[in-house]
């Protein structure tokens, strides 16, 4: 054969590289490959030859004989056998156990031994290399991708400044990835904590929470049978500044249902908490403001309503001292009731003076358990003139039986307000026989208390009846548009829903839930 010789057979799918300077050699491991045409096989011999053939083109096996006439046929071995494109075995005539230890570890694949046997079995050797071949190409194209997907998560696990954690109930330590020690005020070298040790760096007030999540967590209760749990904590970060922490984690379980581990993410959300706090704020002035505005609508009603205990607290004075200057024994009784009528009536009118300035004081948000029913009888009296002076009947039907929520009560009366208000608009001239009427109801469903204020009025509009919820959009000539829009973001910072439906008899009815829990 000449120095570069190729035996192509009918649509070979493998192509073998056969570096062999001994002629006779070379045509033996020839012939035998004539008989699998799945395999391309080129012969060269020398050393010059194959680098100048491997510059140009990879084969699928290389076989090389370890001396040739112009070099070692261990040059041609990857310098890196776990990067190498194709394996590559080296053959010899002489063979010794120093040698082929020294060959494996420069990057050959095997390592064998010349014989008349070998060169017929080479075509059955290389299909066996091939077959391992694949199965470490396979491995370590998985192993390849999982680095890039451990990469990505890391740095995706980075721009989201979060980490991943693994809690070991075998072991009962907690183990961080790299990077969440900075989160909580760490030592490099302190990432392994035991449970104990992890909840004295949740601040204290929080500290009952994470644990009762992690107790139901472990014993499935629900929601945690099905979904991960999550809680958001606080800690303590560096310089003593505290963090908001949101925790994420799955159980993970044996066969016989026992919790081996619980794993899952932590990422730093203080930037966020520290936004939603400013944006609570621009929403507690927006609501003030619109509080305002309404006692601005709401003045006469307002006047009206302190008229009538001021005229009786004057009517009743006069009487009083008129009766006094008669300096009649007899008229003291008279005149004692009267003085009891004046305390009551002034007590009232300090009750309505209260309440207004209640609900236009502007403070921050402030969450305490409340009766749904005392909420409702507040708001109501707040517009029980309003309803009056447009003939609108207010029923009141929430029972006291209704579970308390944790809310802040002016901002809930303002809904409640703003809704009340809104079906008096509608209703006004809808009814002209003194038929007007608003009914306020709550009943419990789940763990939500459903609030509804419905009316008999013209109904909502028939195209979209989200669309009365929209910003600055109003049907009325001096509306802003911006009662409903504000009574939705109050619910829904009170983790409740606000929407609306036509009413089968005609009408509309408007419905928030508040969300019920365990009073502690």
């Amino acid at each position: 054969m000449s120095g570069g010789e190729r035996l192509t057979m009918n649509s070979p799918s493998h192509h073998v590289l056969l570096v062999e300077d001994d002629q006779s050699h070379a045509e033996l491991v020839g012939e035998a490959f004539r008989a699998y045409p799945n395999f391309r096989l080129t012969i060269l011999h020398s050393l010059s030859s194959a680098n100048s053939f491997l510059a140009q083109e990879k084969p699928d096996l290389l076989f090389c004989d370890l001396l040739l006439p112009d070099g070692r046929g261990s040059s041609l071995l990857p310098v890196d056998r776990e990067a190498a494109s194709f394996p590559a075995v080296l053959i010899t005539s002489f063979g010794d156990e120093r040698t082929a230890v020294e060959v494996m570890k420069g990057g050959a694949y095997d390592y064998l031994t010349k014989s008349d046997q070998l060169f017929l079995e080479m075509p059955r050797i290389a299909e066996r290399i091939l077959r391992e071949w694949q199965e470490i190409v396979k491995r370590r194209e998985a192993e390849q991708a999982l680095r890039r997907s451990e990469e990505h998560l890391r740095m995706a696990l980075e721009a989201a400044d979060a980490g991943t954690w693994e809690w070991d109930f075998s072991a009962k330590r907690f183990t961080f990835s790299v990077g969440i020690e900075r989160f909580l005020n760490l030592s490099s070298d302190g990432t392994n904590l035991t449970v104990s040790q992890y909840l004295e760096l949740v601040v204290p007030e929080d500290r009952q929470a994470v644990q009762s999540v992690l107790d139901q967590a472990l014993e499935e209760s629900a929601p945690y049978r099905i979904e991960p749990y999550q809680i958001e904590h606080r800690t303590m970060g560096p310089e003593g500044k505290e963090r908001w922490l949101l925790v994420r984690g799955r159980v993970s379980r044996d066969e016989r249902g026992e919790p081996l581990r619980l794993a899952g993410t932590l990422a730093d959300i203080t930037s966020r908490k520290t936004w939603e706090a400013k944006l609570r704020s621009t929403e507690d002035h927006l609501a003030h403001v619109s509080r305002v505005s309404t006692m601005g609508e709401m003045i006469s009603g307002i006047a009206h309503e302190l008229n009538q205990p001021l005229y009786a607290i004057q009517n009743y004075g006069k009487a009083s001292l008129n009766m006094l200057a008669r300096d009649d024994a007899s008229n003291f009784d008279q005149i004692r009731e009267w003085l009891e009528e004046i305390t009551e009536t002034a007590a009232h009118a300090g009750q309505v003076l209260t309440r207004l300035r209640n609900f236009v004081r502007k403070v921050p948000s402030q969450r305490e358990w409340v009766n749904v029913c005392e909420v409702v009888e507040t708001a109501t009296a707040m517009v029980q003139y309003d309803g009056r002076r447009r003939s609108v009947k207010i029923e009141d039907t929430v029972s006291t039986e209704i579970p308390k929520v944790s809310i802040d009560a002016v901002q809930i009366e303002q809904v409640l307000v703003n809704l009340l208000r809104n079906s008096f608009e509608a209703i006004e001239h809808h009814h002209s026989n003194g038929s007007a009427l608003v009914t306020i109801g709550a009943e419990t469903s789940g763990d939500k208390v459903e609030v509804t204020v419905a009316d008999n009025g013209p109904g909502l509009p028939e195209e979209n009846n989200e669309r009365v919820f929209d910003a600055f959009a109003t049907t009325k000539e001096e509306g802003m548009g911006l009662g409903l829009a504000i009574a939705r973001t109050i619910v829904e910072a009170h983790h409740g829903k606000l929407w609306a439906t036509p009413n089968a008899e005609g009408g509309a009815s408007f419905h928030f839930t508040l969300p019920v829990g365990q009073e502690r």
